[in-house]
């Protein structure tokens, strides 16, 4: 993210925490989503677990109401992904194959 402008950005982390580089630090603040990335545990319990991670970090984080989401949001991320006017129009219309033919 320091090199390119994204038109979405999604920062993933485990839900029961782990280390946080300062990378990704600097990264979470250009991030429009926190993903929480989980095994097996449903939103619920994720949340909690990195609640309580980032209730225990000796360095606060500002996520800045960045939303959290986890897998059960996913039809919010891609409606956000998939939005009808970032699709591109194409450069020069498509006439097809050109089929040549000898006798």
């Amino acid at each position: 993210l320091e090199c390119v402008k994204a038109d979405l950005a999604i920062m993933c982390a485990r839900a029961e925490g782990g280390k946080i580089k300062s990378s990704a630090r600097r990264a979470l603040a250009s991030s429009d989503f926190l993903y929480l990335s989980t095994l097996g545990v449903t939103a619920v319990p994720a949340k909690r677990q990195f609640e309580h991670f980032c209730a225990a970090l000796t360095t606060e984080l500002d996520f800045g109401g960045l939303p959290i989401v986890t897998r059960e949001d996913f039809p919010l991320l891609l409606s956000r992904i998939f939005r009808r006017e970032k699709f591109a129009e194409p450069v020069a219309p498509f006439t097809g194959p050109v089929i040549v033919t000898s006798d």
